[in-house]
Order: structure tokens, then sequence, then C-alpha cells
């Protein structure tokens, strides 16, 4: 991965280029409900070649310790290698985290959601581009939230999706 986060409270990643990722942009994958994966900010990064996308965060932080995580102005400059979403917030089951923003991306998908968020409640997707190549069996959601409470979408723009957003166990 180009930066992995496994206990942090107020990380900044701003204005890096990556290229030839093998895993994600950035990884929050806490490996403890003692360890933080909060008040991280993902701004203005240029992501080139890559095999998963800009975020996955996956961890297994207590929900107090997780939550209020901002991707802003991420651009993505070609498709993943793999089906995964680009951006991924997830977390183990049972734990709901809170608080975040996911806005004026340019994201690009080729099997999976561009956006893909579980579990995962007070959050804002707004002004995302997500640049969808739909493959055979691949998902057809531009944007897939479930088993969330209280999140808002706003102004996003989907391209070549059969299905723009799917959201279930609101």
């Amino acid at each position: 991965m180009g930066i992995g986060i496994t206990d942090g409270n107020g990380v900044t990643i701003e204005h890096n280029s990556f290229n030839w990722v093998c895993w994600e942009m950035v990884d929050i994958e806490t490996d403890t409900p003692y360890e933080y994966g909060e008040n991280v900010n993902i701004i203005d990064n240029t992501l080139g070649s890559n095999n998963f996308g800009i975020l996955s965060d996956g961890g297994n932080s207590a929900p107090t310790n997780n939550g209020n995580v901002t991707v802003t102005g991420n651009t993505m400059t070609s498709y993943p290698a793999t089906t995964e979403s680009p951006i991924i917030l997830n977390p183990i089951t049972g734990i709901v985290s809170t608080g975040f923003t996911i806005d004026n991306n340019t994201l690009e998908t080729n099997g999976s959601a561009g956006i893909q968020i579980v579990s995962e409640s007070n959050g804002q997707i707004e002004n995302n581009n997500v640049d969808y190549d739909y493959p055979e069996g691949g998902t057809d959601n531009g944007i897939d939230i479930s088993s969330c409470d209280s999140n808002i979408l706003v102004e996003n723009n989907v391209e070549d999706a059969t299905r723009n957003f799917e959201a279930a166990n609101r």
C-alpha cells in the first residue's frame, strides 16, 4: 500500500502522487479495539497505476476510536487492476463508524462501486465523479451504501453504471 494507518488520530495526507501501488493508496486498518483510525484527511492526491484504489477503511477499532475521515479532491488517473471499489469504508461487523466526508474526487472503477459504504453513519458523499467501466460479472452500482444511517448524497456524477446508487438497510 502507499500509506498504512494502523493506529493514528489526526493524520493528513495531502498533495502527494502515488503510482504502481500494489494495495490501496491509503489503508486504515486498526488491529485492536484500542487503536485509532480517527480524524484522517486524504486531500488532493493523485493515484496512477494501482490494484485497489484510494482508500480502504476496514479496521477493528472501537466505534469511539474510528471516524471523521475526509477524502476530498483526489484524482485517479487509471482503473484499478482488480475489481475492488476505489473507496471502501467498511468496519468489522457490528461496529458503526461516524462522521465521514467524501467529496470532489475523480474515481475510476472497473467492476465494483466507485464508493462502497457499510455500517457508517452521519456522512456526506458529494460532488464526486465516478467513471465506471462495467466488465462481465461486475457489480452495477456507482455508489453502494448498506447498513448505514443518516448519510447524505448530493450531486455525484456516475458515468456508465447500470444503476447509479443502491442503498439497503437504511
